[in-house]
């Protein structure tokens, strides 16, 4: 069935902080085919915002370079923390864990992304605007709004073809129809994919399929809300 095999009662980032496990190999590389789109968009964004040329190049160099941090911080034992653009203490065994008190990983993501750019842009000390210094990177920082609507697109678009896998055709029809394409469910029971069902059956199983969506965008995020 695909990746939808793995396990789904800890959600992707868990498993991501325990490298001893059989899964934790599937999982990085899910991680990695999850968020790269994602990182790459952001790197050439914020390299343009400082006013220097997008070089496909060092965009892929910049992009490693923050799987590198990501893997070093989330899957050794590490603060049982959301943890700052800085290394984790050498002499804490917690798993990598969110600490919502202190921000989503969502804007972790981001900053590291964005210091890793800016390092990238510092190295290179060509045409630069001002940089932010010093302790702008001490906390985690909030990112754009275009930031958090890109992530949650990009982790919705990754997760349907997942569902998509492990639930009926007929089911999934409802679920595509009624949510994305916005029909009703009466002119959806006369569509001949749905032999035979109500209306009403139309939208439980649109239902039933918009919840396994739900909980799978929770599994690869480790969150869901609406900010």
């Amino acid at each position: 069935m695909g990746r939808m095999s793995s396990t789904t009662w800890k959600t992707l980032l868990e498993r991501l902080g325990d490298r001893a496990s059989k899964d934790w190999q599937e999982s990085w590389c899910t991680f990695v085919e999850l968020y790269r789109p994602l990182l790459t968009r952001y790197v050439q964004s914020i390299t343009k915002t400082y006013g220097q040329a997008v070089v496909e190049a060092d965009v892929e160099e910049v992009v490693q370079e923050i799987f590198i941090k990501l893997s070093s911080v989330m899957s050794p034992a590490v603060e049982d923390k959301l943890p700052d653009d800085g290394a984790a203490s050498s002499n804490v065994k917690a798993a990598f864990a969110l600490d919502h008190a202190k921000g989503r990983f969502r804007s972790w993501l981001y900053t590291v992304t964005k210091r890793k750019v800016l390092d990238h842009i510092n190295k290179k000390k060509s045409g630069l605007k001002q940089l932010p210094e010093g302790e702008q990177f001490a906390h985690v920082e909030e990112p754009p709004e275009e930031w958090g609507r890109d992530y949650r697109a990009r982790v919705l678009e990754f997760t349907l073809p997942e569902v998509k896998e492990v639930v009926s055709a007929k089911s999934w029809h409802c679920f595509e129809q009624y949510f994305l394409k916005n029909r009703k469910a009466v002119d959806i029971a006369m569509d001949a994919e749905v032999g035979g069902l109500t209306s009403n059956a139309v939208c439980v199983n649109a239902l039933r399929v918009m919840e396994k969506v739900r909980a799978k965008c929770i599994e690869f995020m480790g969150e869901l809300d609406n900010g």
